[in-house]
C-alpha cells in the first residue's frame, strides 16, 4: 500500500513537473515577446544541403529531408513543435527510470526534489535556444538502455552531429556504465576493449568534425540563405542565423566569451553576486551528497565529481555560465539515478531536505549572467 502511494506520488510529481516546464516554453504566449521568448531556432533549418557538411547540422538536415521544413510554412511553430517532442521523449525516458530506480523508497523529500530541481526538467523551459534537450536525451538512452557497441557508437555519432560539445560527457558516461558497475577488471583485458573503442571512435569523430565541418562561407552569404530559411524569425536575435557558431574558431570564442562576462558582471549588483551563487551552492550540495552516499571507491567517487565539472569548462568557451552549471547539475541527478538502480547510492533525510529547499531558488536561467533566477527575480524583484 505504502508502495502504491508513492508510486502515485511519483506520478503526480512528474505530471505536475512536466505541466510546469511546459508553461516556462511557451511563457510568451504572455509576456510581450511572444514567439521571440523562445530564442535562437537556427539549428532548425541550417541542413548540409545548403552550405554542404558542417557541424551542428544534423537535426536541421533531417527535418528538410522529411520535408518538415515545408510542410510547417511558420519557423516558430516548428521550433516549438521539435522542442516539445524531444522533451516529451525525455521526459517518459527518464521518468520511467526515476520510477524503476527505487529511488522514490528513500522518502517524498527525495523524490520532490529531485524532480523538481532546478537543474533537471524545468530548466529546460528556459534553455529552449538550443539543443540540450536533445543532447541530453542522447545521452540517458546511451546510459540507461543501450548495451550493443554498435548502437551505442551510433548515438554518440548523432550526438556529436547535433553538438560537438557532445563529447564532455564521454567520460562521465564511461564511468557511470563500465566503472561505478565494475565491469571493467584489470585481471581480464579484454573488458578494456568497449570503453578503449568508444573512447578513440569519439575523439576521432569530434575532431573531424570540427576540422571537417567548419563553415568558410562569407556572413553575407550565409545571412542571406538563412534569412530564406528563417522568414520571420530572421534578425530577432544577435545570434539569429548560426553563423557564428559554425564559422568561428575556439580563440575567438574564448576571448568574446571573456569579455561578455567582464561586462556582465560589472553590470551585477551585490544582490545579483549573491544570486548568481546559488546554481554553484546547490551544485556543491549534491557533489556532498553524492560523495557520501555513493558506494564507490574513493577513487571513483573522485573522477565522478571531475567528470561531473567537466561541463563548467564551457564556460571559457560561452558565457552561458547557468547552462553550464546546469549541465553538472543534471549529470549528478542523473548518476542518483542510475545509482539507485543498482543499489550503488543511499540517501538520509538530510539529503531530501536540502534538495527540496534549493527546489525554490529555480529554474536557473540560460545565456544572461544578470538573470541566474529568471522565475524568482521576476516575481519578487521586477515587480516588487
Amino acid at each position: 500500500m505504502i508502495s502504491n502511494k508513492k508510486n502515485i506520488l511519483t506520478h503526480i510529481f512528474l505530471t505536475f513537473c512536466f505541466i510546469t516546464t511546459a508553461l516556462f516554453i511557451f511563457r510568451g504566449m504572455f509576456t510581450p515577446l511572444g514567439d521571440e521568448s523562445f530564442g535562437r531556432i537556427w539549428h532548425y533549418f541550417l541542413g548540409w544541403n545548403d552550405f554542404g557538411f558542417s557541424r551542428r547540422g544534423l537535426l536541421g538536415t533531417i527535418l528538410e529531408i522529411t520535408q518538415l521544413t515545408n510542410l510547417i510554412n511558420d519557423p516558430y511553430s516548428l521550433a516549438y513543435l521539435t522542442y516539445t517532442i524531444i522533451l516529451i521523449l525525455f521526459f517518459i525516458i527518464l521518468a520511467k527510470a526515476i520510477i524503476e530506480s527505487g529511488i522514490r523508497d528513500y522518502g517524498t523529500l527525495i523524490i520532490f526534489g529531485l524532480i523538481f530541481s532546478p537543474g533537471l526538467f524545468m530548466q529546460f523551459g528556459y534553455t529552449t535556444g538550443n539543443l540540450d534537450s536533445l543532447l541530453f536525451l542522447l545521452l540517458i538512452i546511451l546510459i540507461f538502455y543501450l548495451r550493443n557497441i554498435y548502437l551505442i557508437l551510433s548515438f554518440i555519432l548523432i550526438g556529436l552531429l547535433t553538438h560537438e560539445m557532445f563529447i564532455i560527457f564521454l567520460p562521465f558516461f564511461i564511468l557511470i556504465r563500465y566503472i561505478s558497475t565494475k565491469e571493467l577488471s584489470l585481471k581480464i583485458p579484454i573488458t578494456f576493449l568497449k570503453p578503449t573503442i568508444i573512447l578513440v571512435f569519439s575523439i576521432f569523430a569530434f575532431l573531424i568534425i570540427n576540422i571537417c565541418g567548419t563553415l568558410d562561407v562569407p556572413q553575407a552569404q550565409f545571412d542571406s540563405v538563412m534569412q530564406n530559411q528563417l522568414g520571420r524569425a530572421s534578425y530577432k536575435h544577435p545570434l539569429w542565423s548560426g553563423f557564428y557558431e559554425v564559422s568561428t574558431s575556439v580563440v575567438k570564442n574564448m576571448s568574446d566569451t571573456h569579455r561578455l562576462l567582464i561586462r556582465d558582471f560589472n553590470d551585477l549588483s551585490n544582490l545579483g553576486i549573491l544570486l548568481a551563487c546559488v546554481p554553484y551552492l546547490y551544485l556543491i550540495c549534491l557533489f556532498v551528497i553524492f560523495f557520501q552516499r555513493a558506494d564507490l571507491h574513493f577513487f571513483y567517487r573522485a573522477l565522478f565529481i571531475l567528470a561531473m565539472l567537466l561541463p563548467l569548462t564551457l564556460s571559457f568557451l560561452a558565457n552561458d555560465i547557468y547552462r553550464w552549471v546546469g549541465f553538472s547539475i543534471k549529470l549528478c541527478l542523473i548518476a542518483f539515478i542510475y545509482l539507485a538502480s543498482k543499489n550503488k547510492i543511499y540517501f538520509k533525510k538530510i539529503d531530501g531536505l536540502l534538495l527540496s529547499l534549493f527546489v525554490f531558488s529555480g529554474p536557473y536561467g540560460d545565456s544572461s549572467l544578470l538573470r541566474p533566477m529568471p522565475v524568482i527575480q521576476f516575481i519578487f524583484l521586477d515587480h516588487f
